[in-house]
């Protein structure tokens, strides 16, 4: 398998961990992040199949489009799929899988864990756009394309008929990027090279053809992180760098025996900042300001 075609942020050794799973966290993580990647299918898969016009267009005729593999399974695609965890959920409920890592790492643990087949590629290599797919997702992986137009320019060709596109990103028009952009996690200006507006994704995504179709703000896995984050950068003034959180994250135990008070006070305020952060949560989805931006776009057949 080829390397990427240029360095990448994330394949650095010290990001991923060097054990099997190649997780960005502690192990002691690792259950509850594959959770969330179960978890992040079955919604995935729920919100697409309750909506009306998928399944009017996947029982129209239609001729077979692209170079497809023998089998009646329908297709998935996950750009930057990490380790593999999240594909491998979406092949327990019935897709062919296919993805991308930026991360030997990654591409290795898919493997030797999940039994995943990822591409070593930071760019649609012509054996992922020699197919179509039912489902194409990009899971916090647009924010750092330094070239989006490469990636979206080809997005209508890779999806089927009736196919979606599901795209979440930190919403930089979030409440949580107005109360302390610096600290607040979304931001990471270093390795988020792609800010884009949720109107300009939209916008964008109605540019080349595809319908948005549902618009979501709320993480299980981001949100509180992301309020508590731009909290603490409020209230005691400081900026609380993505490496630094990782950091913590990495080798909570390591961390906080090196820096005792700052540890504590971190995690203590996931609990002291609740109130707040659950009432900022609520304040945030109502006024379409979420944490993040969700959005799940169809090819409807011309």
């Amino acid at each position: 398998m080829s390397a990427p075609e240029k360095p990448s942020l994330y394949d650095k050794n010290d990001y991923y961990s060097a054990d099997l799973s190649a997780s960005r966290l502690s192990s002691v993580f690792n259950g509850l992040l594959r959770s969330l990647d179960r978890l992040r299918a079955a919604v995935i898969l729920n919100t697409i199949t309750r909506r009306p016009h998928l399944q009017s267009l996947q029982t129209s005729a239609a001729k077979p489009q692209g170079l497809q593999p023998l089998t009646a399974k329908k297709l998935a695609l996950d750009v930057g799929a990490g380790n593999g965890s999240f594909l491998y959920y979406l092949g327990k409920q019935g897709y062919a899988t296919f993805g991308t890592t930026a991360s030997g790492r990654g591409q290795a643990a898919a493997k030797k864990v999940f039994d995943v087949d990822l591409q070593h590629c930071t760019a649609l290599s012509p054996e992922i756009t020699q197919r179509q797919y039912d489902l194409v997702v990009y899971w916090h992986v647009f924010e750092h394309l330094e070239e989006p137009a490469s990636h979206f320019s080809k997005w209508k060709e890779l999806l089927k008929d009736g196919g979606w596109i599901v795209i979440e990103v930190p919403n930089i028009s979030s409440i949580g990027a107005g109360i302390c952009y610096e600290s607040w996690l979304g931001s990471d200006d270093v390795h988020h090279v792609n800010h884009q507006t949720p109107e300009k994704i939209l916008a964008t995504l109605s540019e080349i053809g595809l319908q948005p179709r549902c618009v979501q703000g709320f993480s299980i896995k981001f949100t509180y992180v992301f309020l508590w984050s731009a909290l603490l950068g409020r209230i005691f003034g400081r900026f609380y760098s993505f490496d630094r959180i990782m950091d913590l994250l990495k080798s909570p135990g390591a961390w906080l025996r090196q820096h005792p008070l700052g540890a504590l006070n971190a995690f203590a305020a996931l609990v002291y900042l609740a109130p707040v952060i659950l009432t900022l949560t609520i304040v945030g989805i109502a006024k379409n300001k979420g944490e993040i931006f969700r959005v799940y776009a169809q090819k409807v057949a011309e």
